[in-house]
């Protein structure tokens, strides 16, 4: 199975990939900043930071190729140094730099995937070169606030007969579309957009992938009892004949989503005893790097959804202390991310809550004046 989407509330929910996963490139970030001074470095619409050592060697610790990039080193106090010249590149609303994401992205995707970014080619593993250029340029078009005109693109673009051909890139164009919806405030649209991709896909392996998505998303739009019954049944599924026999390669941890979905609707259905017992079956994993900690993301996703502030505060309080530079956890941070008004608003809680709001202390900052604009990247669409 490869790579599906998470379009419940942060990202997206990935079973397992069509083969063993791409290695992490040598762009990605270091668990912490080499020694050296921080520098920025840009070339026409390309960018990083560079730290220079004592030997005057230079290494790239970021490469910035989307706006979430830059709104991560801007909520990391480690890169202030660089902060003056990055905004100076993008513009404080980061206006000039999705001028630049729009057409290196629409470049990628007329090419074929051609055009696309090092990290990207890097990164890309066996994903078709032409759906992760129309998934990198959906994004794009929404963070842009062009979100309407991502949506008819998608939609087009899964009526395209090769496509429907292939369930697997099929199911991840039905996802993202889902996601598009849920990012303008319809959520209504994000399920019934899975509801039909469900009854269209007959491969088993994109169809766990759909389920699960559209089993997150009632949860978190209050279907608590239906999300329940589809969790039950993708993870029977699941089980009864793994991605592994089925010459897929399922991921660690793939299990944790199935719990934190459970969790959520077992919290939604006022079960709270056994809601906190589900959410315990998801182990905190706090030495693991973020963006490679399912568990981690996943007890995020199940707190969000269950509106406990409390919960999140004492989960994100030791991984901000521990996080990578530029960490996705950084934009999590974020009061203006484009969570859902509910979730928002747990979030703005936590912030205020011991032990989070301490560990923040030179470790994560909060983006407001003036760089809220920048921030509306997230919510224009909305």
């Amino acid at each position: 199975m490869r790579k599906a989407i998470r379009t419940w509330a942060l990202a997206a929910i990935m079973l397992a990939i069509s083969a063993p996963a791409p290695a992490l490139s040598q762009a990605v970030p270091p668990p912490a900043l080499p020694t050296g001074k921080l520098g920025f470095a840009d070339e026409g619409d390309l960018a990083g930071v560079v730290v220079t050592g004592p030997d005057g060697s230079q290494r790239i610790v970021k490469l910035i190729n989307f706006a979430k990039d830059a709104m991560a080193i801007l909520a990391d106090p480690r890169f202030a140094p660089i902060w003056p010249d990055l905004l100076a590149w993008t513009g404080s609303d980061l206006h000039r730099m999705h001028d630049h994401i729009l057409q290196r992205t629409r470049e990628a995707l007329d090419s074929n995937g051609g055009a696309l970014p090092t990290t990207l080619r890097q990164r890309q593993g066996n994903w078709p070169r032409h759906l992760l250029a129309l998934l990198n340029h959906l994004d794009a078009l929404c963070d842009a606030g062009r979100c309407t005109e991502a949506i008819a693109l998608a939609e087009a673009e899964s009526e395209n007969p090769d496509l429907r051909e292939e369930p697997l890139d099929f199911s991840q164009i039905e996802t993202k579309l889902a996601n598009l919806h849920e990012r303008t405030g319809h959520p209504d649209q994000s399920i019934a957009t899975l509801r039909l991709a469900a009854e269209t896909i007959t491969d088993r392996g994109a169809l766990e992938n759909i389920q699960v998505n559209l089993a997150a998303m009632l949860a978190h739009t209050g279907h608590y009892q239906e999300a329940l019954g589809l969790d039950d049944l993708v993870e029977q599924s699941f089980d009864t004949d793994g991605p592994d026999k089925r010459g897929a390669t399922g991921l660690p941890d793939s299990h944790a989503y199935f719990a934190a979905i459970r969790a959520c609707a077992l919290e939604g259905m006022g079960q709270h005893a056994r809601a906190r017992e589900v959410l315990a079956q998801i182990q905190p994993d706090p030495e693991t790097p973020y963006r490679r900690s399912v568990r981690s993301q996943t007890r995020s996703l199940a707190l969000l959804c269950m509106h406990d502030a409390a919960g999140l505060a004492v989960e994100w309080a030791p991984l901000v202390k521990m996080a990578e530079p530029a960490s996705g956890l950084m934009l999590e941070l974020q009061p203006g991310s484009h969570l859902p008004p509910a979730e928002r608003a747990t979030v703005v809680r936590a912030l205020a809550l011991e032990p989070l709001a301490s560990a923040l202390a030179g470790h994560a900052r909060v983006l407001a004046e003036p760089y809220s604009s920048a921030i509306a990247w997230w919510t224009r669409a909305r």
